[in-house]
């Protein structure tokens, strides 16, 4: 019994992390004196795009997030509370955000507390990126 434990465990081991390595890794470092909010827009495995936010991310400090996607092309609005200051970088789209945490999918409009907001492209070759904000 014993030694069919150890493989059984090792299997689910290999079969876990593979299932990691397959999500897109941000790591979001706020290099400013103000917390910045962050919603992230990406394509999930089904084929719909989500746009996920508010993620909040302290003064110097760094947040890690996993998304649930394979696709290397994404799409971050960060804002500095603050004052209000978008960071906006390289290619840009509009996309639909809400005032309180969210999940959307495919660009649906929300039925109440919703407003277009500006997402910079960012692209991931390895599923792994470190993103700045100043």
């Amino acid at each position: 019994m014993r030694f069919l434990l150890l493989p059984l465990l090792l299997v689910c081991g290999l079969l876990c992390s593979a299932g990691l390595a397959h999500a897109l890794d941000i790591e979001a470092n706020n290099n400013s004196r103000s917390v910045v909010a962050m919603a992230v827009h990406y394509l999930r495995p089904t084929g719909h795009w989500s746009t996920d936010g508010w993620y909040s991310i302290q003064p110097g400090k760094t947040f890690h997030l996993k998304v649930d996607s394979k696709n290397t092309v994404f799409y971050v609005h960060a804002v500095r509370v603050k004052d209000g200051m978008v960071y906006t970088l390289g290619d840009t789209i509009d996309r639909w955000v809400c005032d309180q945490p969210f999940t959307l999918t495919d660009n649906a409009q929300p039925a109440a507390g919703g407003r277009m907001a500006l997402f910079s492209q960012y692209e991931a070759p390895n599923l792994k990126i470190a993103v700045n904000f100043n």
